[in-house]
């Protein structure tokens, strides 16, 4: 599937959904071959990089804020994460979304059936 106009995208992500960004813009698209129109997301600022988890999409933006969108109990349109700033990393897998920040690894979103925490939690890793 060719998603048109993304001369100029700067991030990609790929779970079940396919998902570029070029500035404020992220065009999502399905792979299950159905042939959907890609969506059309706007950003409240130019995207740095994206991660995906099944439905859910985040985004970090230039000023290291995270917004996400989409999935169980999150807006279709893109939200600030809360208590989440200064963002430099950002992945995402089935359990959910971690950020590194100058505080540390902070992740969210899994809920109870992950074990991940549901609002951004700072993990503590040691080494």
């Amino acid at each position: 599937y060719v998603i048109k106009g993304l001369a100029k995208a700067t991030t990609l992500s790929a779970d079940h959904d396919v998902c570029v960004a070029a500035g404020d813009h992220v065009l999502c698209t399905s792979t299950d071959g159905t042939g959907k129109k890609p969506t059309d997301t706007v950003v409240p600022e130019p995207v740095k990089q994206l991660a995906s988890t099944g439905m859910k999409v985040c985004a970090r933006g230039d000023s290291g804020k995270v917004y996400c969108w989409g999935g169980r109990g999150t807006s279709d349109k893109p939200e600030a994460v809360a208590g989440v700033e200064g963002v430099v990393d950002l992945d995402a897998d089935i359990t959910g979304i971690c950020a590194v920040t100058a505080q540390g690894v902070m992740c969210w979103g899994g809920g109870d059936r992950m074990g991940m925490p549901e609002a951004p939690t700072l993990i503590k890793i040691d080494y």
